[in-house]
């Protein structure tokens, strides 16, 4: 029975490799079919047309065909087409509000802290209240100081990112190459040239393939910098306890070194308005009121005409709770020491998470398919 599954997972797998190079074909065609789109929908708003990108395309498609069987170089290939293409939009494409208004919040978030003001107040119109934590804002800290486009900041941690992924990309079996390939040329992730979370992609990249080298203290650390980020890190923290402690003691002790550099960050951003903080972190909250979200992958368009999702929000908080209790249980009781288990079952509730989420934007799911794809890299191995 072993060995039969070991070659329909064989199969599986070639079968997969067979077909990759089609599906990015597609992926790249589709892309650039979307920079077509969005410079025709946004050409009032000042986007340029982007023939460097539309070269570019044309580039890693014939690529792509020249080295097919080459799962090596198709990988690094993504890699440098997700990097440039990010870089080009930006020169292409610019911030508008209109268009979004994510990074303009960002950037009004830090601005107002500069100036001792509450960084959570909404102090125009125009530009919403960004729902998101304080090491999400202070990451663009940089670019507010030298009076650089936002997006630049976040090419560099995406630049970083790649870097630490392919660095270790030996260690990698073939399926998360390939599954990585997918993710980082996916055309939707492509377009989004104004996403704010790329700090956060450098933290799972650094929590699945580098985590397990630090020591105890700057795992601590580390993971009170991780849940001040932004909130999904909350589902995923008390299962990386889980994972990195086996005896309660250095449980505690990661815990409680993780919320005080946590919570400091917080309190240091948000020191002088920490009402408006906590409004704007719960600001999706809103299960009593119509569905009003973009149409994702998820449960949460079943409920597209239902007067209120406060069915979905039972269903999402019981099943994370239940996974959370199972892993405390086997942590604690039956004494389950092994490093991938809590892994596993952190991705399971990331997933069914997102999976339930009444607010979630399509772009939301790309942190998340990062870290069930790189989570598969964990060693077995608790202290």
């Amino acid at each position: 029975m072993c060995l039969f599954y070991l070659l329909l997972i064989d199969f599986q797998q070639r079968q997969f490799k067979r077909f990759l190079p089609s599906i990015l074909l597609l992926s790249v065609a589709f892309s650039i079919g979307y920079d077509i789109i969005q410079y025709k929908h946004f050409l009032k708003f000042g986007y340029q047309k982007p023939l460097l990108l539309y070269i570019l395309g044309v580039m890693v498609l014939t690529l792509l065909v020249i080295f097919r069987n080459k799962l090596k170089v198709i990988f690094v290939l993504c890699e440098l087409y997700s990097i440039f293409h990010y870089a080009v939009s930006i020169y292409y494409f610019p911030l508008v509000i209109a268009r979004s208004d994510m990074l303009a919040a960002v950037a009004a978030s830090i601005n107002q802290f500069l100036h001792n003001v509450s960084p959570y107040y909404q102090s125009s119109v125009n530009i919403g209240i960004p729902p998101y934590l304080p090491v999400t804002m202070l990451s663009f800290i940089p670019a507010s100081l030298l009076k650089l486009d936002f997006r630049l900041v976040g090419l560099f941690y995406w630049i970083l990112a790649i870097g630490l992924i392919t660095y270790k990309q030996h260690t990698f079996s073939t399926i998360q190459k390939m599954a990585l390939c997918l993710l980082i040329v996916n055309p939707y992730f492509l377009m989004r040239h104004d996403l704010y979370f790329q700090c956060f992609l450098l933290e799972i990249v650094i929590l699945c393939l580098y985590f397990s080298s630090f020591n105890f203290i700057i795992k601590g650390i580390f993971l009170g910098f991780f849940i001040a980020t932004l909130q999904f890190a909350w589902i995923l923290y008390p299962f990386i306890l889980l994972a990195e402690n086996k005896s309660i003691k250095n449980l505690v002790i990661m815990l409680l070194v993780s919320l005080i550099v946590g919570i400091s960050i917080s309190l240091l951003y948000v020191h002088n308005g920490i009402s408006d903080f906590f409004h704007a972190i719960f600001l999706h909250k809103e299960y009593f009121s119509p569905y009003s979200s973009d149409i994702t992958f998820g449960l949460s368009t079943i409920f597209y005409f239902a007067n209120s999702q406060i069915l979905l929000y039972i269903v999402q908080i019981a099943i994370c709770v239940l996974i959370l209790l199972t892993a405390i249980y086997s942590h604690m009781i039956k004494r389950i020491h092994t490093h991938n288990y809590y892994t596993s079952l952190s991705a399971i509730c990331y997933l069914i998470f997102m999976s339930t989420n009444y607010f979630i934007e399509t772009y939301l799911l790309i942190p998340m398919l990062l870290f069930l794809i790189l989570s598969l890299n964990h060693s077995d191995t608790i202290n």
